[in-house]
């Protein structure tokens, strides 16, 4: 790190002038509020990127198409998603997550609002196409300001709070997606209520994207909030941003970016059931069950769209729950085995516990014992999440943003494809092969990990001696 911004480190801010003395030895906590944002951030994107997953038939019926032409639309959002996220992660590094991660959240809040007037195919899938591309570059700018923002022990963490923001946003579209419709249904007159659940999600990512352009700075050393206590904390070893170009052949040559790439596609695989078409396989195959379950409500207008959704939702609980744990066990494994093994352990259990829920998923046939193992599903997945955020960012060095826009974007191609594929199993009553992709697919990325180095970064190719 260069003397001046060892300076700008060590030095007292403009806001610290007039304080007592012990005042500047207690940090601020600004770090924590960047954090607290952020996940508002994700909060958004999933409630937006999942809206549609609780009404799917409902939308397919009033829109007249199958639920493979539905598929094809998250096949566009995915793909689009995927191949925009190093391009996108680039221009946050070069530019600074403030001013690019502000202009996305605006764009996809837009198309989210342009979606409740569609009215055929062809309007969806360009939408979805517009909302990928513009939730692209979202967590390529988080995770490359979250290493400015954050140290090294606490990282982990940091980033599953962030990806649990994510999974809250989702369990708020699987909740509140069809209620919300239902209301404009029955209160306000709308014959297609879920028209204006959209615009009102559309425009909660406005309102976010105010406050984050008001309050957020790309680097911890610009916020006026920050003493210097608070930046020591954070520490030197979150540096500031450069515009440097992206080291395109250490990243291709870099065996670790390749195996979290395979990583994120396999587990996108096993996770897109979960978040895209768990709520029409529940209406498919256990239709009579859940109304056995509520047999007072069984003939509501829309409560088969809202139960499904509820039920749904409760995984998505399960997914904060395994990320939460996961990003504070990630942190605590890395300091009691070190950073090899200590980001390791979580990738392992994440996937090997999850292959076997999705077996097992081949032999129940009551609701309620498949919701457990989709608890069970969601809580391992996540809890893996925070040591793989992490890890991107320990081997990425001064390009964290593009290294983790092309990690992911390998991970959303596999969401991109079995969103569309799923689709058209559906359209089979084929859920069993569901079932059994996501089961070796999740087997494949736990074992993948195995492979996993972190100590061997861009900047320095040579691995670090494992024992260190």
């Amino acid at each position: 790190m260069s003397q001046s911004v060892d300076h700008a480190y060590a030095s007292p801010q403009v806001s610290d002038l007039g304080k007592q003395p012990g005042d500047l030895l207690r940090p601020t906590s600004v770090r924590f509020r960047i954090i607290a944002l952020s996940m508002g951030m994700s909060l958004v994107l999933y409630l937006d990127r999942f809206a549609l997953a609780p009404i799917t038939t409902t939308i397919c019926t009033d829109l007249s198409i199958s639920k493979e032409t539905f598929g094809w639309g998250n096949f566009a959002f995915f793909l689009a998603y995927a191949l925009l996220q190093v391009p996108a992660g680039a221009l946050a590094d070069r530019f600074g997550a403030r001013r690019m991660l502000a202009l996305y959240v605006v764009a996809w809040s837009l198309a989210t609002i342009a979606l409740g007037f569609v009215y055929g195919s062809l309007s969806l899938i360009l939408l979805r196409i517009v909302m990928g591309a513009m939730q692209a570059g979202a967590y390529p700018a988080a995770g490359g300001y979250l290493k400015r923002w954050t140290s090294p022990t606490a990282r982990a963490k940091a980033n599953s709070l962030v990806a649990a923001g994510g999974r809250i946003g989702a369990l708020l579209a699987f909740l509140t997606t069809a209620w919300v419709a239902l209301q404009f249904q029955q209160r306000l007159g709308f014959e297609q209520g879920w028209r204006g659940a959209l615009a009102i999600f559309g425009c909660l990512g406005l309102i976010w994207a105010v406050g984050f352009w008001w309050y957020f700075r790309d680097q911890p050393a610009e916020h006026r909030g920050c003493n210097a206590a608070e930046l020591a904390v954070i520490g030197s070893d979150s540096p500031p941003a450069v515009s440097a170009p992206l080291a395109v052949v250490a990243v291709l040559s870099n065996w670790n970016v390749w195996i979290l790439s395979l990583s994120g596609f396999l587990t996108n695989v096993g996770w897109i059931f979960l978040t895209a078409w768990l709520p029409t396989y529940l209406l498919d195959n256990y239709s009579e069950q859940l109304k056995a379950l509520f047999p007072g409500q069984a003939g509501a207008a829309g409560f088969k769209d809202v139960l499904a959704g509820m039920l749904t939702a409760v995984t998505a609980c399960a997914a904060i729950a395994g990320g939460v744990s996961g990003g504070i066990a990630a942190d605590f494994f890395r300091r009691r085995f070190g950073p090899i093994w200590g980001r390791r352990v979580p990738g392992l259990l994440a996937g090997g516990i999850s292959a076997v829920m999705y077996v097992a998923c081949h032999f129940v046939s009551d609701v309620r014992l498949f919701m457990l193992l989709t608890l069970l599903i969601a809580y391992t997945i996540d809890f893996g999440l925070g040591s793989l955020w992490a890890t991107y960012q320990d081997i990425g060095g001064r390009h964290v943003g593009s290294v983790l826009g092309f990690a992911n974007m390998w991970g959303n191609l596999g969401a991109a494809l079995c969103g569309w594929f799923y689709g058209r199993l559906a359209d089979q009553d084929n859920w069993p092969l569901v079932f059994t992709i996501s089961a070796i697919a999740l087997f494949t990325m736990s074992a993948s990990w195995l492979l996993v180095n972190p100590t061997r970064t861009l900047e320095s190719p040579v691995p670090e001696p494992l024992a260190k």
